[in-house]
């Protein structure tokens, strides 16, 4: 084995973890909707590193009861 081999399937193994614990994310999040659960992993999959950031910056919104609250 290589010493340059190493490096790349411990990368790979990483990314590959992020992206499942990403998806299972997704797929547990409670109140959303089947088809937007879908779409995220869609996402995830297709897209792997623009995907996994737009799902960190936009899939896992919180509002707060505050700003949930009609007015």
């Amino acid at each position: 084995m290589n010493e340059f081999e190493v490096p790349w399937l411990w990368i790979a193994l990483a990314t590959a973890l992020v992206h499942a614990v990403a998806i299972a994310r997704a797929i547990l999040r409670p109140h959303r909707q089947p088809e937007s659960r879908l779409a995220w992993i869609f996402v995830v999959l297709l897209l792997p590193g623009l995907g996994l950031v737009a799902y960190l910056l936009v899939g896992e919104t919180q509002v707060g009861r505050r700003r949930s609250a009609p007015c």
